[in-house]
Parts: C-alpha cells; sequence; structure tokens
C-alpha cells in the first residue's frame, strides 16, 4: 500500500463517488446533484494529483482540505433537494 498510495486513493475516491451516486439515484435527485458530484470528483482529482507523500505539510492540507469536500457535497444535497421540491409544485 505504501508504494502506491495514488492508487488506492483513486480507487478509494471512486468507490466512494459510486456510493454517492447510488445515494442520489435512490433519493431520485436530478441533475444539480450529479453536476455536484462532478465537482466532488474535480475535488478528488486535484487532491491525489497534488499529493507528495513525502511531504508532510502537503499531506496536512490535503486532509485539511477534506473539510471543503464535505461542504461541496452538503451545498449538493441541498441543491438537489431544492430542485426536487421545485419539480413537486
Amino acid at each position: 500500500m505504501e508504494n502506491r498510495p495514488k492508487t488506492y486513493l483513486s480507487i478509494l475516491s471512486a468507490a466512494s463517488l459510486g456510493c454517492f451516486a447510488l445515494g442520489g439515484i435512490n433519493a431520485c435527485f436530478g441533475p444539480a446533484y450529479f453536476t455536484g458530484l462532478a465537482a466532488v470528483a474535480a475535488h478528488y482529482a486535484w487532491q491525489i494529483k497534488t499529493l507528495n507523500i513525502g511531504d508532510r505539510a502537503t499531506c496536512w492540507n490535503l486532509f485539511q482540505s477534506n473539510r471543503y469536500l464535505g461542504l461541496l457535497l452538503f451545498f449538493t444535497i441541498v441543491a438537489a433537494k431544492y430542485q426536487q421540491e421545485g419539480k413537486k409544485k
């Protein structure tokens, strides 16, 4: 695992995106949700691309950037719910 961290992080990122997508499908979310998921995927890609496993400061900064990932996912869900409620009217 320590020899290929980017490979494993890519696999885990893809798995979490798959779970988020499945959740969106089960919640009957529309395009707003999946657009937000594309932004989440871009954040994951940026993290993996800029990862320097030998630099503690970079690793810490990337770890802390996950708070923005959580906020992004939260606002994605809020936007999807808003879009979903608008379709009911």
